[in-house]
């Protein structure tokens, strides 16, 4: 399902990127990324893939939180949900075109993440393609389902291996792990091999 982020929304995500930057580029750098664009590139992926998300969703799903564009305290940082209803937990993981095109359709996930550890039995894993403005949402489900078909890996880039986990897509349709539905009974219709326009 692809989404279009309109020019006020982006320039907002831009200012967050920039703001957050000061205050979390030393994290990415102990995570094993090192170069200041790709860390900028990797929050504003993140962020369009949240706001994609909560655009596809508020009039599917009653209570939907928006995404938190607050710049947080580092104590303040937490594995939380990226967005909350009161029937679901949403986990949302955006990757860049270009890196999908590279490595496969994935997602990271820190290997301390209790999401992967504990997860809540209505924790919602939502994976999407970004493409600068333009968010492909690829897959939309429940962490316990993803776990029990064993969907979890090693990531592809070795830098990573120390403190990452990697879920592919691939493998997810392979397995054939089930998309959630909603409060209406009917799933979400997610083309499996469109890129973003």
């Amino acid at each position: 399902m692809k989404i279009k982020i309109d020019k006020e929304l982006l320039y907002r995500c831009e200012e967050f990127c920039r703001k957050r930057m000061t205050d979390s580029m030393h994290v990415y750098m102990h995570r094993g990324e090192q170069k200041v664009r790709k860390i900028y590139e990797d929050i504003l992926t993140g962020v369009l893939a949240e706001w994609a998300v909560y655009l596809l969703l508020k009039d599917r799903i009653e209570g939907l939180s928006e995404p938190d564009m607050t710049i947080h305290e580092k104590q303040k940082k937490s594995y939380a949900p990226d967005l909350i209803s009161p029937l679901y937990n949403f986990h949302i993981k955006g990757q860049s075109f270009l890196s999908a095109a590279k490595y496969g359709m994935s997602s990271l996930f820190q290997q301390t993440d209790k999401l992967l550890l504990q997860p809540a039995d209505n924790d919602v894993i939502v994976m999407c393609i970004v493409d600068k403005a333009a968010v492909d949402v690829k897959f939309i489900g429940l962490v316990k389902d993803v776990l029990a078909a064993n969907c979890v890996s090693c990531p592809k880039i070795q830098r990573y291996g120390h403190t990452k986990y990697a879920i592919y897509l691939a493998d997810l349709e392979a397995k054939k792990v089930p998309q959630i539905m909603l409060e209406d009974r009917s799933p979400i219709e997610l083309p499996s091999n469109e890129n973003p326009a």
